[in-house]
């Protein structure tokens, strides 16, 4: 890429994302984290008899993907 320091709209359009590591990590990633810790407790705060549905055993993690996490989470209130 030419002249990757200057804003071009006219650019030819890159065939990936990335959110980076570094000096170049996702500003998002940490506005993530805040929403996280700033929901789930409010979350549970309004809905305090959220319970899972199933056994924990029985949750589902997504593996095969770059994110790592949970692939649903069935819960009750």
């Amino acid at each position: 890429m030419a002249r990757p320091e200057q804003l071009d709209l006219s650019r030819a359009a890159q065939p990936h994302l990335a959110f980076g590591h570094g000096a170049h990590r996702c500003l998002g990633a940490a506005l993530a984290r805040l929403q996280i810790r700033i929901a789930i407790p409010a979350l549970l705060q309004r809905f305090p008899n959220l319970a899972l549905a199933t056994p924990a055993e029985n949750i589902r993690f997504r593996a095969e993907t770059v994110v790592y996490g949970v692939a649903d989470l069935p819960i009750t209130w």
